[in-house]
């Protein structure tokens, strides 16, 4: 059966936008790139695998990172060049962000953002949509091993768009999960 919504719904939506009681959280399917809003995270995989040589026989007909990943280690791979492959790749493509997110990025009554992925394509979007391209968007990520980052204000307060990184950002050791 399918899920029915009416105009109510979403008119609450907006009212709960626009009184700032949504924080949106993004995930991985949403992340896409370039002009034709290709998935970031598939694209990732496939370039993972290249540069860690998993064969591609080796894999299904459409790998996710945690098929690469987990084929590497079990043909022996060392765990730590899993990240800094991730974070070279993602620094030679700079891939730019795709609509999903530049259309988010736009809603201007969005000031904080959750994101459970590693990449920097919400801080990009955000910066190019509401500050011309300058590098004014907050970043925070969360990793155990280091001091305890919680958001510098309340929600209200935040004077500027944030993204806050769940589950750690890209870097080239494993502060974050892929």
């Amino acid at each position: 059966m399918a899920l029915s919504i009416d105009s109510d719904f979403w008119e609450d939506l907006l009212d709960f936008i626009e009184n700032g009681k949504v924080i949106p959280v993004v995930g991985e399917g949403v992340v896409t790139f370039g002009e034709d809003d290709r998935n970031l995270y598939a694209a990732l995989a496939m370039g993972l695998a290249e540069k860690l040589q998993v064969p591609a026989n080796t894999l299904p007909e459409k790998p996710t990172l945690n098929d690469v990943v987990c084929r590497h280690l079990l043909n022996g791979g060392a765990r730590n060049i899993i990240y800094s492959r991730l974070q070279r790749l993602l620094r030679d493509e700079a891939p730019t962000p795709g609509s999903a997110l530049r259309d988010l990025a736009s809603i201007s009554a969005f000031n904080l953002f959750l994101s459970t992925t590693f990449d920097p394509l919400l801080e990009n979007a955000l910066n190019t949509e509401r500050y011309g391209g300058k590098p004014l968007t907050q970043r925070l990520s969360f990793f155990p091993e280091a001091a305890a980052k919680d958001l510098p204000a309340r929600k209200a307060a935040l004077t500027r768009a944030t993204v806050y990184h769940l589950l750690g950002e890209v870097s080239p050791s494993p502060e974050y999960v892929v």
